[in-house]
């Protein structure tokens, strides 16, 4: 007892010696900062790094810049802003600074070079620091007169930029001390022993507390939080491409070049210089996909960082155009070396057995490390690549006796050290799960380099069922992190859990250890909070036995990685794949493309044909393997996941088709295939972008002529109309939505020098409307690429006969001739008594050969018998009477009717008498009536021998004798044959006068009447012939037609 005494009483001792320091340790922790410098810019001509220090009080921020313009650029001027939580922080004096009237703190001198530093301060609780930066550059016209451009730089450059904040690790946890009887236990062992381990003990814990709780403010470190690459710190200025833009002309590129042969497309050139807009004047080359040295923007300033190139062809196929979009990439420029422990789990479970389904992950560990290794070194940058290996076990096993063996970091381009490294995994593994021992090997490994780039891989199958004894603990979100620890171990064996928990820390303020899992998390916390990067695979993790499930195994097991860092492994095939994708990413870390992508939208006047496609244009060990995925949707193509580096190029190809049926096409006129198209570089820096040059596209368009040719055969051009609409057909259309009419209009204006011809020549476009303005342009083919087929079509005129030659351009209007009716009127030159039972006969021009007989209408009229017969243009006909009607004799028997080419109608050369009325020739011919001579016989009724000496009077009436009658023969002698009268047609009375001597006189008044026919009838209206004579007296006719 008494020496049990005198142990606790060393022990307070010792702890009260200790006590002091612990509380100058807390004080530090608490306001001491290491300062590390962070890098707000980084690229050519402009660096600005951020540092920050406390002296208890308050932050004190500095800036450093370095300000580089190329020797033809314009002089600058830097300045600065910066907000603490939202409210201005003025800067600290400084000669070369003054505050301009934007409120930013301004360079008073524009330079090409300036350095120097800037400092403000802060309150130490400020939760977010902002920094603004931009510039301002003077340019010269041609006058030499200065002018200054304001806010040159990019918005990826001027932020605003969260300066990174210091932060103390203790705060927020809790931290205690180990007093547990285990301990006790083990210090009992001799004074001087206790006293030695103590001693240690103290001093480590001390170590890592601090270690646990250092600020981290430097980039390398944080950007290396999410990745190896710190790439992403580059912002590379855009080197903008020249456009012009031209009413009619449209947009196209400033400094252009275009495929030899061809016109309908133009590219923007290349530029000459990296990292500048001078372009390289080559205005044309082939176009060969596979030529890789025209026309790239380069960038870059110490070399060619990447370089791009955008342009397109003509097909083969009218208006379907080749887009082509190249990507070359590089390797970083001024590479840090990156540092790599493999931390492998060298267990027995990670060989092939039936606990374990006869997975062999012993064997996919040592492949895919292997693989690694080679991959690394074949790309070429194993002499930037450093890579360790620390392999794990229990104590006494494969791993030695300290479960653990190494192979320090070496080159990945030295054979002999990858085949170190491959042998040291080739024995059988043995033993229990030690993974803080891994962990703990693996940061002391990267702590012994210098290079800033740090990163442990750490390959597991299990919970770890050995850890070191805690002896100080924390507790954050629920979760136990070791910080301090024993010398002895926790040997579960076959499990995390321990047989036996215990607690550490101080008297009412106690943590429960119960697993191994607080020791092996609390050792990654460490190294994390170093600034290391861990990755981890989980490789087919099962539950704990009834201790923890498989969901509950996994969540502990990604606690070990950085946040994000972790993935499981739930093949043997997946751990290959798993150390195959960190190779790659190792390798992506030094190329100028990393996880890159490409904006490609597509121009409004285009449309898409078929699919793009990605190819790799380097070949041989520079192959991309690995090709970016390309998408074409929503009207722009993207390309993701592209990753280039040294000798490594891309080419994306599709195909574009130009929309000349669209109403607002304008032929020959320029216009770009798409909109703005962007590479981001580094897909960790996405608002970096820059441009690619976009290429434009025209099509040709059609000029036609139009014609009208106006024929009157009379010369009347009275008929003809002001103007005159033409449709213009369309044909061969793809979209349902495209014009297929549209309308051009000639007029009286439209003449050159004959006013019988109207013409437009060199029709571009035609008006939506009848009568609007022409706005509908002329393209010469379809969206496919087929030829449009236009043709004109007349509007009708009425009283013209129109006609067009083949293609519809000329177009013959000529003036309507109605072939003419003939109808002849024939009257009696006596009263004009219209005469029927003549007979005509019209011969002459296409009628048949014996003539046409006119028809006889029964009315004193005739015309022809069928409208076939109608007199034609340019003809003569000859018109016979062939029988004058009766009692007539015809004066002419033959008219010569001529209808001239004019269509002038002329009878026998005269016009006089001619009547046209309603297409009818209308002719009226007049025949002479045959008079009928009147003898008068006297004879003795009895014996019937004629009595001379008898004389008569003979009366003609108006009508029907109803008057007195006219005398128009006295004393017409009988029987005397010289003693007649000629009686033209009318109403006649014949009584005598004088009675021969001896006889009676006879009072009777013979009545009779002459038609207009010649015919004679009596009173009654009784025809009489030469049949009907009386037997007494009464009229007859002789055997020569007298009466």
């Amino acid at each position: 007892m008494k020496k049990k005494k005198s142990v606790w009483f060393m022990m307070v001792a010792i702890l009260m010696g200790f006590i002091p320091p612990i509380l100058t340790a807390c004080s530090s922790i608490a306001h001491a900062i290491e300062i590390q410098p962070d890098k707000i810019v980084d690229q050519a001509g402009l660096k600005v790094i951020s540092s920050v220090s406390s002296d208890g009080n308050s932050l004190n921020w500095e800036l450093q810049y370095e300000k580089s313009v190329a020797s033809d650029g314009n002089d600058q001027a830097l300045k600065f802003k910066v907000t603490a939580d939202g409210e201005a922080i003025a800067f600290n004096e400084d000669a070369s600074f003054a505050v301009d009237d934007d409120q930013w703190f301004a360079e008073k001198d524009f330079s090409k070079q300036s350095q120097g530093s800037l400092s403000f301060t802060t309150v130490l609780n400020v939760s977010k620091v902002a920094l603004e930066i931009q510039a301002d550059a003077t340019k010269t016209d041609g006058t030499q007169a200065v002018t200054i451009n304001k806010n040159i730089l990019t918005s990826a450059v001027e932020g605003p930029h969260a300066l990174k904040l210091p932060a103390v690790a203790t705060q927020g946890t809790t931290e205690v001390s180990a007093t547990s009887p285990t301990t006790a236990e083990e210090i009992t062992s001799s004074q001087e022993t206790e006293t030695t381990a103590q001693t240690e003990e103290a001093s480590e814990a001390t170590s890592s507390e601090i270690n646990s709780s250092r600020v981290v403010v430097g980039a390398s470190n944080l950007e290396y939080l999410s990745g190896i690459s710190a790439f992403s710190s580059i912002n590379y200025s855009n080197i903008a491409p020249e456009y012009t833009t031209d009413a009619t002309k449209g947009t196209f590129s400033t400094n252009s070049w275009q495929p030899a042969g061809q016109t309908n497309v133009i590219n923007h050139q290349g530029n000459k210089e990296r990292n500048f807009a001078t372009w390289d004047g080559v205005t044309s080359w082939n176009g060969d996909p596979s030529d890789t040295t025209h026309s790239y923007i380069q960038y870059g300033e110490k070399q060619t960082d990447f370089a791009i190139r955008k342009y397109a062809k003509e097909t083969s196929e009218p208006g379907l155009y080749d887009v082509y979009l190249n990507v070359k990439g590089n390797e970083q420029q001024d590479i840090k070396p990156v540092d790599i422990v493999l931390v492998v789990d060298m267990s027995g479970s990670m060989e092939s057995s039936q606990s374990n389904g006869w997975n062999d992950r012993a064997g996919a560990a040592r492949n895919g490390v292997k693989n690694f290794l080679q991959t690394i070194k074949d790309a070429g940058i194993g002499d930037y690549v450093n890579v360790g290996l620390v392999g794990f076990s229990s104590p006494g096993y494969v791993t030695g006796p300290n479960g653990y063996l190494t192979v320090p970091i070496g080159k990945a381009s030295d054979t002999s050290h990858i085949n170190a490294i491959n042998d040291a995994l080739k024995p059988k593994f043995t033993g229990g799960t030690y993974t803080q021992i891994g962990i703990e090997q693996g940061q002391q490994m990267l702590a012994g380099s210098s290079n800033e780039n740090k990163m442990m891989i750490v390959l597991t199958d299990g919970v770890p069922t050995f850890s070191k004894k805690v002896t100080a603990a924390q507790t954050i979100d629920g979760t136990t992190y070791a910080t301090k620890f024993g010398n002895t171990l926790d040997e579960p064996r076959n499990t995390s859990k321990l047989n036996s928990s215990y607690e550490v820390g101080s008297w009412g303020n106690r943590t429960n250890i119960n697993s191994t899992w607080p020791a092996t998390l609390g050792a990654a916390k460490i190294a994390k909070d170093a600034g290391l990067t861990i990755h981890t695979l989980g490789i087919q993790l099962s539950k704990d036995g009834n201790f923890l499930t498989e969901q509950q195994v996994r969540d502990r097991a990604s606690l070990i990685a950085t946040p994000g860092k972790y993935k499981d492994a739930e093949t043997t095939n997946d751990v290959s794949d798993y150390l195959n994708e960190q190779a790659k990413n190792v390798v992506k870390s030094f190329n100028t493309i990393v996880n890159g992508s490409i904006n490609d939208p597509l121009g409004d006047q285009f449309s898409y044909e078929g699919t793009p496609t990605v190819k790799s244009i380097s070949t041989g060990d520079s192959a991309v393997t690995n090709l970016p995925t390309v998408n074409q949707s929503n009207g722009k193509v993207t390309t993701t996941e592209l990753n280039l580096g040294k000798d490594q190029e891309i080419q994306i190809h599709y195909q574009v088709r130009i929309n000349t049926e669209d109403k607002d096409f304008t032929p020959e006129k320029w216009y770009p295939m798409n909109g703005q198209t962007t590479l981001t570089p580094n897909g960790d820096n996405p608002d970096n972008k820059v441009d690619f040059g976009v290429p434009s596209a025209k099509a040709p368009g059609v000029k036609l002529d139009l014609k009208k040719i106006w024929e009157e055969y009379d010369k009347d051009t009275s008929k003809r109309p002001d103007s005159l609409d033409f449709t213009l057909n369309r044909k061969d259309t793809t979209e349902s939505n495209s014009w297929k009419q549209g309308f051009i209009r000639l007029s009286k204006s439209d003449v050159a020098t004959d006013t019988n011809v109207w013409e437009k020549t060199n029709i571009e476009k035609v008006a939506e409307t009848q009568g609007a303005t022409e706005s509908l342009w002329l393209p010469q083919f379809n969206n496919k690429g087929k030829d449009f087929a236009y043709s004109f079509e007349e509007a009708t005129v009425n009283g013209y006969e129109s006609s067009s030659n083949a293609a519809t351009t000329i177009w013959t209007n000529k003036k309507i001739y109605t072939p003419l009716a003939l109808e002849i009127t024939k009257i009696s030159d006596q009263g004009k008594t219209p005469l029927k039972g003549a007979v005509f006969k019209l011969s002459g021009g296409s009628l048949p050969n014996a003539g046409v007989e006119l028809k006889d209408n029964g009315d004193g009229t005739y015309t022809l018998s069928d409208d076939k017969y109608k007199l034609q243009l340019n003809t003569e006909y000859t018109l016979t009477e062939v029988t004058p009607p009766a009692g007539h004799t015809a004066t002419t028997t033959s008219w010569k009717v001529n209808v001239s080419a004019e269509g002038k109608v002329t009878i026998n050369d005269a016009v006089p008498g001619i009547e046209i009325k309603d297409n009818t020739i209308k002719y009226t011919i007049e025949n002479e009536f045959t008079k009928r001579p009147l003898l008068v016989e006297k004879y003795n009724k009895d014996s019937g021998k004629t009595l001379d000496d008898a004389k008569f009077t003979l009366k003609q009436y108006d009508d029907k004798w109803t008057n007195d009658g006219k005398v128009v023969g006295n004393d017409l002698i009988g029987n005397d044959a010289k003693s007649f009268a000629s009686l033209a047609p009318g109403y006649y009375s014949l009584e005598e006068t004088t009675v021969p001597t001896g006889y009676k006189k006879d009072d009777t008044v013979f009545k009779f009447q002459i038609d207009s026919a010649g015919k004679l009838l009596d009173a009654n209206g009784k025809e009489i012939t030469a049949n009907s004579k009386p037997t007494t007296d009464g009229f007859y006719l002789t055997s020569d037609n007298k009466i």
